[in-house]
């Protein structure tokens, strides 16, 4: 049905004693993005797969950058996260501010029969590091 790219900001950057980072923030929202539409109970059925495998990445890239050790949807519908953050690289973007934002992958496996904007189902494979978010449904 597609694949699925919307963004949130990084609100806050941890350093820790060995050099590593935690980075928290928004992943996603329920609010319509780029004509989409994911509700808090989609994102609540996506995550516990994701968290199995809670990759983090760099830009949607095939590299990991760390991975995700926590992460919820709130009362209001927005999913917010934490990642450690251990790559050398993307530590140093995350530090200059190169990366400000979060953007979730993932395959669209069920939308709304009623309004084709709403994502009741979708595979949630990666969280990325970006630099330019982008409000986008590829």
């Amino acid at each position: 049905m597609g694949k699925l790219h919307v963004y949130g900001q990084i609100t806050r950057v941890n350093e820790l004693e060995d050099g590593n980072l935690v980075v928290e923030g928004v992943a996603a929202t329920e609010n319509e993005i780029g004509g989409i539409i994911i509700p808090r109970e989609t994102m609540r059925a996506a995550l516990p797969g994701y968290m199995e495998f809670p990759a983090l990445r760099e830009m949607h890239g095939a590299w990991a950058a760390g991975k995700t050790v926590a992460a919820e949807v709130d009362a209001e519908g927005v999913t917010r996260i934490a990642a450690k953050v251990i790559d050398t690289e993307a530590k140093q973007k995350v530090r200059e501010g190169v990366y400000s934002a979060f953007s979730i992958g993932a395959d669209i496996l069920k939308r709304s029969a009623t309004n084709k904007k709403v994502i009741e189902q979708l595979d949630l494979y990666e969280i990325s590091l970006v630099d330019s978010p982008k409000d986008r449904n590829v």
